[in-house]
């Protein structure tokens, strides 16, 4: 069976949803273009996890109670990052596009 993807802009790039299971999971094509920033994910409460394709992504993390202390990372192609629940993330390209599939449960 082949699935329909539709693309879906938004003003920070766009997305294919590639994958989905109803209430299970869910995976996406995300592409973030140059200068733009992903919206921020807050508090996570599910299973997520990203892996780039293309480009370099600078991603910020804290605590959802604490936004001063964040550490900081910088993931190239190939790479994989899980998102611990409880946190808030942000992210965007370093100097290029990026491109990258997202999996998670139930996430919009």
């Amino acid at each position: 069976m082949i699935a329909v993807q539709e693309k879906n802009n938004e003003p920070w790039g766009y997305e294919v949803i590639w994958a989905c299971s109803i209430g299970n999971y869910m995976s996406k094509l995300v592409v973030i273009n140059e200068e733009k920033i992903y919206p921020t994910i807050k508090d996570l409460q599910k299973e997520e996890s990203i892996r780039i394709l293309k480009g370099e992504l600078k991603i910020s993390q804290c605590k959802s109670d604490n936004l001063d202390q964040k550490i900081f990372y910088n993931l190239h192609p190939g790479h994989a990052f899980y998102f611990t629940p409880g946190f808030t993330y942000e992210f965007s390209p370093n100097k290029s596009p990026v491109e990258m599939t997202r999996v998670g449960s139930n996430f919009d």
